[in-house]
This record gives structure tokens, sequence and C-alpha cells, in this order.
């Protein structure tokens, strides 16, 4: 009775475990990209949905790319991309992201323990390990080049 009472709990927490890592990774390809940076050379990734909501413009999810080194050292874009075969993963394109409502997304991405943002470089695919820290509504960003 002992073995079978062991060997049921190794068999759930086996389950449990499997279960909670299979679907753990986020992918957000995004050909708009929106990435800045702050003072400290801090890169962060925002995506910018149009809101289901009348009364916001915008849900802006916003993700920390993991670009420092050490305490005062950041690493550059080329430095911390990874490529990727891009029919190997599963992934959220904006369209797919579009389709949640925004307290949904919010709880979606939630729940994910790992995020990866794709980018793409002449049809070559890397990825770019960073942080999910909130969402804001009605973000608005400069465009490129001011």
């Amino acid at each position: 009775m002992k073995k079978k009472l062991i060997l049921l709990i190794f068999f759930l927490n086996a389950t449990i475990c499997y279960t909670q890592n299979s679907n753990s990774a986020f992918y957000v390809y995004d050909s708009r990209s929106s990435i800045s940076s702050d003072e400290d050379s801090r890169l962060y990734y925002t995506l910018i949905i149009k809101s289901n909501n009348k009364d916001f413009n915008s849900d802006a999810y916003k993700f920390q790319i993991l670009n420092q080194k050490n305490f005062d050292e950041f690493l550059d874009l080329n430095e911390i991309k990874n490529k990727i075969d891009i029919d190997s993963i599963n992934y959220y394109n904006v369209e797919d992201l579009k389709k949640f409502e925004p307290c949904g997304l919010h709880e979606f991405i939630s729940k994910k323990n790992k995020f990866y943002l794709i980018i793409n470089e002449d049809e070559i695919f890397f990825t770019i390990k960073m942080n999910y820290i909130g969402t804001e509504k009605n973000l608005e960003l400069l465009p490129s080049g001011f």
C-alpha cells in the first residue's frame, strides 16, 4: 500500500511539473517592435494594442529586456540575441494577441514565467529574453528618430 501511495504521489508531482513547464514560455513576434532604453541603458519592449474599451486609446504591455551584465554594465541587442528556428516554436503575433480582452491578455501573460521577443533580421530570426513588468492604459511613445 505504501509503495502505491508513493508511486501515486510521484506521478501526480511529475504531471503537475510537466503541466506548469510545458506552457511556461511566451514568445511574441512583433514586426513593428518598439524597443526603447532608459538613461542607464536598460532596454524595454512595449507591445501596444488598440484598446477594445472606448474609454482608452491603447493598452501597453511592458517588458524589460534582460541586457544587464552586472551592476553598471549593459549589453546591446547584438550581444544578447539568440538565433532560433521560427518553425520549431509556438509564438504569438500581434494579431493573435488582439483577440484577447485587455484583462484577459494581462492575466495570460502574467501566468507565463519565461518571455522572449522574436526579431527578424533579413529572414533570420532571433529571440531576446525579457521580463514582464506590467500594463498601462493610453501609453504613447514617440516615433523612432525623435
